[in-house]
């Protein structure tokens, strides 16, 4: 059976609410929608409650078959439909407009848009700060009482959230609801703008590659696509094996994830005021602040965020070679090597002020990457908004996670001792499968640099999202967890971007499953058996 309920408000917009029949075979929808008359529908997915869950149409509203539920249950999902003003409209039939229409845009959540660029909800720029403050100093507190811990202090406060979170919620749910409310606004704020706290260690990238001859570079670039390689068909083939010896029908479905706000002109232009006005003033005055650093620091940080707001507006098939950090770093060197010229410096002479890793002078890269910590520890409301998916897939992610993540490290390090590659360089590409803010912390751990690190990573997520079609359609990976392991283990985040065009459900298990590779690795490598065990073999 079904039911639909609808009501139109003083401004002609008619809600509905329908329960989906057990049996999509018999569903109406179509003819639901004609008997209303209305002329435009607009999805509303802001309320994405386990009873509002919402479907979208592909093609036409008058053909059943193009309906692709977003959630894999039949649940009551929203609309809202604008009423038609003419009386000629009124007549004019649903299935007869244009697609165009009637299709909302995938990538874009108007309301969460608004949410956090804060142009509609009012107060919503007061809960993303009152969050971020808490995960900030939840941060340096963990710092200052673990300085000698034997695991990451961000890493511990992500496990301890992770437990908190799940006992609160045995307790009471309506408390943890609220808990993970408060902090929904800065967790989707730390989520936005990820990429641009490891883009400092991008931009420091230069200055580490001028010292690395070309056949190095060579070398490099060959362990990670070999390694990228390689751990795709181990990660896929475990996971092919663990599915067949625990049978399921299907990949269970998944808490959806807020879609990521778009990046806007009215955010790049302030931004790039910002750079043009605070250069200048460094320019006239370079310790007007007090020092150097905290005086270029405005100018270079609204150059890094100009850069990165940038590649949003990239060609479509350059953005998927071309990374927002990369655009981000190619504008901060260009801008310190025309600085230097200027003022008759060398152009390492101002990224010198760029990071200073100091904390009463702190330069535009030690502010973006003190934001690196809490957004791991951010990563446990990830984590305990899919724990059901969690649970219910346990087996695969519990013995593809940690064996893939080891023979990753492993085989990376055994691939680089084999084309004697520099110890120090093999230790910075061994980890360069996990995703880059776990690659900044992860690398002093295994004597490697953040900047080799990171970049390692993103090349190995470009390279992954570019190969990882190709390389699923040579595995013939049947099963769609197994896929969804074997990209997520070998490139991250942004090699899984390749699932979002099949399958919804699919990447946000991937995301789940890159996750907790990264969190298993940073906690590997943290222990003195995998560290040691990993500076011998790339030593030789």
């Amino acid at each position: 059976m079904q039911s639909i309920q609808h009501c139109f408000d003083r401004s002609g917009t008619c809600s509905l609410v329908w329960t989906r029949p057990s049996n999509p075979d018999e569903a109406a929808v179509p003819k639901a929608f004609q008997a209303h008359k209305c002329q435009t529908v607009n999805l509303r997915s802001w309320e994405r409650h386990a009873v509002h869950q919402c479907i979208a149409p592909i093609a036409s509203l008058a053909d059943n078959r193009h309906y692709a539920p977003l959630q894999r249950q039949f649940v009551p999902f929203r609309w809202r439909v604008k009423k038609s003003s003419s009386s000629k409209e009124k007549n004019f039939p649903l299935a007869a407009a244009s697609s165009r229409r009637m299709v909302p845009k995938a990538s874009l959540d108007a309301d969460l848009s608004e949410q956090l660029s804060g142009h509609r909800k009012e107060g919503s720029i007061t809960k993303v700060a009152l969050g971020l403050a808490v995960l900030v100093a939840a941060d340096q507190a963990l710092q200052s009482a673990l300085p000698n811990a034997a695991l990451p202090s961000a890493l511990v406060g992500c496990l301890l959230l992770t437990s908190a979170l799940l006992v609160i919620d045995q307790a009471s749910q309506p408390f943890a609801r609220d808990v993970i409310a408060f902090f929904g606004p800065a967790t989707e704020f730390l989520q936005r703008w990820l990429p641009l706290f490891y883009t400092p260690a991008i931009v420091m990238l230069p200055q580490v590659l001028r010292s690395i001859p070309v056949v190095e570079g060579i070398k490099i670039v060959l362990v990670l696509v070999v390694g990228l390689v390689t751990s795709f068909f181990q990660a896929g083939g475990l996971a092919t094996l663990v599915r067949r010896l625990k049978p399921s029908d299907r990949l269970r479905s998944a808490e959806h994830m807020p879609n990521v706000a778009p990046y806007t002109l009215t955010e790049l232009i302030p931004w790039a005021a910002l750079t043009a006005g605070a250069g200048l003033v460094y320019y006239v005055a370079p310790t007007l602040a007090g020092s150097e650093a905290l005086t270029a620091a405005p100018c270079l940080l609204g150059a890094t965020v100009t850069g990165f707001l940038l590649s949003a507006w990239l060609p479509g098939p350059l953005k998927r070679l071309i990374h927002p950090s990369l655009v981000a770093a190619a504008l901060v060197n260009a801008l310190a090597f025309v600085g230097g010229q200027s003022l008759g410096r060398g152009w390492d002479s101002i990224l010198g002020l760029y990071s200073t890793g100091g904390i009463r002078s702190p330069g535009a890269a030690d502010i973006l990457s003190s934001f690196i910590g809490p957004s791991i520890l951010a990563l446990a409301f990830t984590l305990n908004r899919q724990k059901k998916l969690i649970r219910d897939h346990l087996p695969e992610l519990g013995v593809v996670v940690p064996l893939s993540a080891l023979f990753s490290l492993f085989s990376a390090a055994f691939l680089a001792r084999r084309l004697r590659l520099d110890p120090a360089l093999s230790a910075s590409l061994a980890a360069r499968f996990v995703s880059p803010q776990v690659a900044a912390p992860l690398a002093p751990l295994i004597g490697g640099d953040p900047s080799l690190l990171v970049g390692a990573s993103v090349l190995t997520g470009v390279l992954g999202s570019n190969l990882n079609r190709w390389l699923l359609s040579l595995a013939r990976f049947n099963d769609p967890v197994a896929r969804a392991l074997a990209v997520s283990s070998s490139s991250h985040g942004l090699g899984s971007a390749a699932l979002a065009a099949k399958d919804e459900d699919l990447l946000l298990f991937a995301q789940v499953a890159y996750t907790l590779t990264a969190l298993f690795a940073l906690a590997a490598c943290s222990t003195p058996v995998v560290a040691g065990q990993l500076a011998r073999l790339a030593g030789g």
